[in-house]
C-alpha cells in the first residue's frame, strides 16, 4: 500500500455515505525550510488539525513535489502540495494533497515567494514567515479521493489516509520555476515514481 499512485475513474468507487472531512486552523508563526530535496513549512506551535471520520490529525508540516506524485486519468500535473498530519494517541498520520497545474498566479506561494529565494539551494537554511494560516491553503475541498497508502519519502511508511482535491489549481510557470530551483539540482524533479494499487479502493467524495 505505497503511495503516489495513479487514479483512473474507470476504478473510482462513488461514496455511498456522506465523509466527516472537516479542517480548523489558525495562524501561527512558520519557518520556511529547504531540506535539500525540497521546500518545507513547519509551525512553530499547534496550529490546527483536520478531523476525518472523528478521529483528529494535527497538522505538522506542508511541502512541495515537482511533478506531481499522484496523476488522474494517467496525467501527471506540475506540482502537488502534501500537507502532513498526524493523531497524537496512536501518531497515525493522514496526508492532505492539492494538485497544480501552470497557469495563473497561486496566491500562497506569492505571499511566500521572497522566502523561497532567501534559502534557494541551501541545505538546513531556514527563514522565519511570520504568521501563516494554512486555511488559506486547506480549502474548497467540493470533492476529493480518499484511499490508503504511504508516506512518499523513505521510511515510506505506510497506514497513511490519503486525501486528494479533485479540482486541480493553478500555479504561474514564474513560481513553478522558483520551487524548482530552489532545491539543490540533482531534485529538481523530486516526485517518487508511482506504485501500484494492489487493489486497493480509491472513492471519491462529493
Amino acid at each position: 500500500m505505497q503511495s503516489p499512485i495513479s487514479i483512473d475513474d474507470k476504478n473510482v468507487m462513488p461514496a455511498l455515505l456522506p465523509d466527516e472531512f472537516r479542517w480548523n486552523y489558525v495562524p501561527k508563526n512558520a519557518v520556511m525550510k529547504n531540506i535539500g530535496h525540497g521546500i518545507m513549512i513547519e509551525w512553530e506551535d499547534a496550529v490546527g488539525a483536520v478531523w476525518i471520520n472523528g478521529t483528529e490529525y494535527r497538522l505538522k508540516q506542508m511541502h512541495w513535489h515537482i511533478p506531481s506524485e499522484n496523476s488522474f486519468n494517467g496525467h501527471r500535473f506540475s506540482l502537488e502540495l502534501h500537507c502532513l498530519h498526524q493523531n497524537a494517541i496512536d501518531q497515525k498520520m493522514a496526508m492532505v494533497s492539492i494538485i497544480f497545474e501552470v497557469g495563473k498566479p497561486d496566491r500562497f506561494i506569492a505571499k511566500v515567494e521572497k522566502h523561497i529565494g532567501t534559502i534557494r539551494r541551501k541545505v538546513n537554511a531556514a527563514v522565519s514567515l511570520g504568521l501563516v494560516d494554512p486555511a488559506e491553503v486547506i480549502r474548497d475541498f467540493r470533492r476529493y479521493y480518499r484511499f490508503q497508502g504511504s508516506i512518499t519519502v523513505p521510511p515510506c511508511t505506510e497506514g497513511v489516509t490519503w486525501t486528494v482535491n479533485r479540482e486541480v489549481r493553478t500555479i504561474s510557470m514564474e513560481q513553478l520555476e522558483l520551487l524548482k530551483g530552489a532545491v539543490m539540482p540533482e531534485y529538481a524533479n523530486n516526485a517518487r515514481p508511482q506504485q501500484h494499487l494492489n487493489d486497493r479502493l480509491i472513492q471519491l467524495f462529493a
